[in-house]
């Protein structure tokens, strides 16, 4: 199973999409770039634009063997439900066509490649104390794709590594004083009774 991160931004007509490509025994494979062409209009268009320019830019680089699974992690709901869905109704006319050839083109790709596809929403914008697994690579994500929009260089890998290693240590002190602060609890109610 391939695990692939995927983010996107658009700020002014500029707007660039991030991916970071998981896959068992190796370290995380890091993808980037602009998103071409305006009237992007939604952040769902550039969500999904943001997964099929991922699923290309893995298989150029040969991290997509044929017949993978690939699970889709993105923090746009509608994109992924889009992506799992496999078929258009009736009433998609009534969508921005750049959201439907985004997930189109996905489709296509996954099954020109023989690809097992699905996507799975992530939460998106949260704290560097957060638990959740997939914190770490969204956050980068998002820090990927706001630096190409803005014409910056990408952060480096371990300035973030640093970060969030700063964010679980907070998160562990937070951790142990509510231990403490519920021990204290329940010794004061004890001796209440």
């Amino acid at each position: 199973m391939i695990e692939i991160y995927t983010d996107a931004s658009i700020k002014e007509g500029r707007g660039a999409w991030a991916a970071i490509v998981v896959m068992p025994h190796y370290k995380p494979v890091e993808l980037f770039g602009a998103l071409r062409g305006r009237g992007w209009g939604s952040s769902t268009a550039v969500e999904a634009a943001a997964m099929g320019n991922a699923l290309h830019a893995a298989a150029q680089r040969g991290l997509l063997p044929r017949g993978s699974t690939v699970i889709l992690r993105c923090d746009n709901m509608i994109a992924c439900q889009r992506i799992n869905r496999h078929a258009f109704k009736k009433s998609d006319r009534k969508v921005d066509r750049r959201i439907l050839d985004a997930i189109a083109y996905a489709h296509a790709f996954a099954e020109r490649r023989e690809l097992t596809l699905s996507a799975e929403w992530v939460k998106g914008h949260q704290r560097l104390d957060s638990a959740d697994p997939h914190m770490p690579y969204n956050r980068r994500c998002d820090a990927l794709c706001s630096a190409v929009r803005d014409g910056r260089k990408p952060p480096s890998a371990r300035m973030f590594a640093e970060q969030l290693a700063a964010g679980q240590r907070r998160a562990e002190k937070a951790a142990r004083k509510a231990i403490t602060q519920e021990a204290f609890i329940a010794e004061l109610q004890e001796s209440r009774a």
